[in-house]
């Protein structure tokens, strides 16, 4: 039998490894020239972690300073030791052996495995070698976006909690699938373990539960794991974290707590998840919207017509006979004007742009594909990761803070993509097998050990 990790063949996760370690750097390559003292001590936070690191010197004094004030980042109101270790080691290892130790180990190795981890939940959702392949390269791309810092964002080392975090939540979503798929004993333990140090290290992990929620509820589980005890673990989880806010409020007079107002609930979820198209329903711009989706509508009614051979007759030739006059017409706009698309506004005194119009269409065919692919594969299971990633900032202005949203976003567009390819072949079952055949799951192997 071939070796897997998590589920995943071993030859298979060590090559997508090696991509990753390429692309990361190629991407991201000059946070190398980011690492002098004078500038690091510049950077956002970096003063005030000094300053804690400076009042602790003695490692044994630090960890046992958390108790009603903060420790290594003043103000900052926050149960967070092990990110408070981890200041705290970087401090010493920048001050001792320069910061550029600190932006290898901290900043790039923990972002390669970062996006490590979301290849591999990706190949257990999809069992698809170009699917896992392209969310590698995805997360790869993906940046901490800062007052205009990207280039040094892995050497900026408070950035580096984040990514700590985001090992620990990847790795425990990864773990707990291996456990509901086989119950072994080690990934359950392996999953507490990442979850518990999550918690510690950022507050972002209280999202957790809802994802093995989530999990549980839409994950095809062994035969013996019905769906009540699917969801025990996922509850023991939500108390811990529930366990945990009243520690903090024990602790702390003034606990950094997110604040939840209504308008943050009405708007920040769909400006996470679909920016272009909630920015124009906040605003009441309809215009976009109502033509992107009569845009959806009208190639969704042709696919139908076409597909299923419906009969409509002379009404049914609308939907060859309208796409070919309007082709006609943009052409002849693109060859008079040089635009296909400002004219045609013109026309009707509409004001807008050409991307949002393209935006809201895109957006609004990504939301049908979905919702008809809900309960086909593993479309709910990224949906809900995706959208619970946003959960822990969405009472917060920067957009920066969105950066989870990234690595978990790689894995929902691998799946979204699998579940149109499929769609697309049942659709046209004449279509050639070895255009889309690379995106079909492929047999589930024995995926319920950690190790095999």
């Amino acid at each position: 039998m071939n070796s897997t990790i998590c589920g995943v063949p071993v030859r298979l996760a060590a090559s997508v490894a090696v991509l990753i370690l390429l692309l990361s750097f190629a991407l991201n390559y000059r946070f190398m020239y980011h690492v002098g003292y004078q500038e690091i001590m510049k950077m956002n936070d970096v003063s005030s972690i000094m300053d804690g690191y400076h009042r602790s010197p003695k490692l044994s004094q630090a960890m046992t300073a958390y108790w009603h004030a903060p420790w290594i980042q003043k103000d900052i109101y926050c149960f967070r030791p092990v990110s408070g270790f981890q200041y705290w080691l970087e401090t010493y290892v920048g001050l001792h052996k320069g910061f550029l130790w600190d932006a290898w180990v901290g900043g790039y190795l923990l972002f390669a495995i970062s996006a490590w981890l979301c290849a591999m939940i990706t190949y257990r959702l999809t069992r698809s070698v170009a699917l896992t392949v392209f969310a590698a390269a995805m997360a790869c791309g993906v940046r901490f976006y800062n007052s205009c810092q990207p280039d040094m964002w892995l050497a900026w080392y408070p950035m580096h909690q984040d990514l700590l975090m985001m090992v620990y939540i990847l790795g425990a979503v990864l773990a707990f699938d291996v456990w509901l798929a086989g119950g072994s004993p080690r990934a359950l333990a392996m999953t507490w373990c990442l979850f518990v140090l999550g918690c510690l290290t950022k507050e972002y992990l209280y999202a957790f539960p809802f994802m093995a929620a989530s999990l549980a509820f839409y994950r095809p589980a062994a035969s013996y794991l019905e769906r009540r005890l699917r969801l025990i673990q996922p509850t023991l989880f939500a108390l811990f974290v529930g366990m945990l806010l009243i520690l903090r409020k024990h602790m702390y007079a003034h606990p950094r707590d997110p604040h939840f107002r209504p308008a943050v609930i009405e708007h920040k979820p769909a400006m996470f998840m679909y920016n272009n198209l909630a920015s124009d329903v906040i605003t009441s711009n309809w215009i976009p919207i109502i033509l992107g989706a009569i845009i959806v509508a009208f190639f969704c009614a042709f696919i139908y017509v076409r597909t299923r051979k419906v009969d409509l007759g002379w009404f049914g030739k609308i939907y060859v006979i309208v796409p070919a006059a309007m082709l006609v017409v943009l052409l002849a706009m693109q060859l008079v004007t040089g635009s296909v698309a400002i004219p045609f506004m013109e026309l009707l005194e509409i004001q807008v742009m050409q991307t949002k119009l393209v935006l809201d269409a895109v957006f609004i065919f990504t939301i049908v594909v979905t919702i008809r692919n809900w309960n086909r594969g593993s479309m709910a299971v990224a949906w809900l990761m995706l959208f619970w990633s946003y959960l822990p900032v969405i009472s917060f202005i920067g957009w920066h803070y969105a950066f989870p949203g990234g690595l978990f976003r790689s894995i929902y567009w691998a799946v979204w993509i699998q579940a149109l390819a499929v769609q697309i072949l049942e659709d046209f079952p004449r279509l050639p097998p070895w255009l889309l055949g690379r995106l079909i799951p492929a047999p589930a192997a024995d995926d319920g050990h950690f190790l095999d």
